[in-house]
């Protein structure tokens, strides 16, 4: 919870960092005990922390997240990139970040493929 806590609260520039010390715990260590316990708030802690970033971290942590497949479970990782992708057309559209998301599309297109159209 504390490195989830400084994710969430840390300037948007600190964020990756954070999100990288996390995917060292859980890649290096490979305890169970510390997948399981980032995976419970892992898509609000991800995605906030993109939703907070400029487009070059967001690109970084695109990266990243397409590491984690075999260390965090598919639906995880799914709903992560359901929600940016909600997230990115909500930006593409103009709308304040903050807006409520609707609802999911049966097939979202890749967050990374989204993101390089609008660089």
């Amino acid at each position: 919870e504390v490195i989830e806590k400084r994710i969430v609260s840390a300037f948007p520039e600190h964020k990756l960092p954070a999100l990288y010390l996390m995917d060292s715990i859980v890649k290096n260590v490979r305890d169970p005990r510390y997948i399981l316990g980032f995976s419970k708030h892992l898509v609000d802690t991800f995605c906030s922390a993109f939703e907070s970033t400029e487009k070059g971290l967001q690109t970084q942590m695109l990266r990243l997240l397409d590491t984690w497949p075999g260390y965090f479970s598919a639906d995880i990782l799914e709903q992560i990139r359901l929600r940016m992708f909600q997230y990115l057309k909500r930006v593409k559209a103009g709308a304040p970040a903050a807006t409520a998301p609707g609802p999911a599309p049966a097939a979202a297109p890749s967050p990374t493929a989204m993101l390089a159209q609008q660089l």
